[in-house]
């Protein structure tokens, strides 16, 4: 925790968000089911990252992830499931280690909001999650990765230098790898 708080303090970056993703098996209300890749972030990344603000569109509902059986879907991922905001959906499965349950319990979600970015592969296959209900599915051996905005696009490899000296034993992937 405190090497991802060290990460706000290099000069360059501008908002560091962690998540964790976790494949899984969505079903709606009618036995729709499809294929889900859940981003468990912040409750708060719409105002902590201004970035992923810009960039999702909320077209139904909210995007609200305080409580912690709250989902946000990408617009066409609810038009498959058949659902909209107030509706739940189960997650049947999901990916992970064996300390994984392959069918969690207390796995029914609600609907708080559709968001869509203009990218069918996003709005079809992700959903956003509270990132301590992602760490409840993807149980006691949770990835954690930062994701790290930073001021200018072609200091990425200054910033993962400087990353790199404070931190050797993180790894650090840039948007050229």
């Amino acid at each position: 925790e405190k090497e991802i708080a060290d990460l706000h303090s290099i000069p360059g970056v501008r908002s560091v968000t962690v998540f964790t993703e976790i494949q899984s098996l969505m079903q709606g209300p009618f036995g729709e089911q499809e294929g889900v890749l859940l981003r468990a972030v912040d409750p708060y990344i719409m105002q902590i990252d201004t970035g992923f603000s810009k960039s999702v569109s909320v077209v139904s509902g909210a995007f609200d992830l305080v409580s912690s059986d709250s989902i946000v879907l990408g617009y066409e991922l609810a038009r498959m499931l058949s659902v909209e905001p107030g509706d739940k959906v189960s997650i049947l499965a999901v990916s992970g280690s064996s300390q994984t349950d392959l069918f969690p319990e207390d796995a029914d979600l609600t609907v708080t909001g559709l968001f869509r970015t203009g990218y069918y592969e996003i709005d079809s296959t992700f959903a956003f999650i509270p990132s301590i209900t992602g760490i409840k599915l993807s149980g006691p051996k949770t990835v954690l990765t930062a994701g790290l905005k930073i001021d200018t696009i072609e200091l990425d490899r200054v910033i993962s230098e400087r990353i790199a000296k404070i931190h050797p034993f993180l790894r650090i992937q840039s948007w050229r790898t």
